[in-house]
């Protein structure tokens, strides 16, 4: 089931999903197995197949998350993650370029950016 918002799609690739949201071009639209995951903004949590219970808000958000339970709020933040958990970003870019560390809190633009 896809959810088309102005002509856009989003969470086009929902299989066997409970309890997903995917708002914004591209937004949770790899998800096949997940659950319980937000996605608000332009291609965000956008290669999330399996993850469970993760949040993103802002453009280009958790783009590369691949896992679970992660918290990112801000344009940018925990862009790069792939399989780090139990993180949480808030603000542009914070926790930008982690993509394997786990249990990290990064308050502010570009806090741990480089993590």
């Amino acid at each position: 089931m896809a959810l088309t918002i102005n002509g856009t799609s989003s969470a086009v690739a929902l299989i066997s999903d409970t309890n997903n949201i995917g708002v914004g071009s591209g937004a949770v639209d790899s998800i096949t197995t997940g659950d319980n995951n937000v996605g608000l903004g332009v291609n965000s949590l956008t290669a999330n197949t399996e993850g469970v219970e993760n949040v993103a808000v802002g453009g280009l958000s958790l783009t590369a998350n691949t896992t679970g339970t992660n918290v990112a709020i801000g344009y940018k933040a925990m862009e790069d993650n792939t399989t780090g958990t139990r993180n949480i970003a808030i603000g542009t870019e914070a926790l930008k370029n982690n993509t394997t560390a786990n249990n990290n809190v990064a308050i502010g633009k570009d806090s741990m950016g480089a993590n």
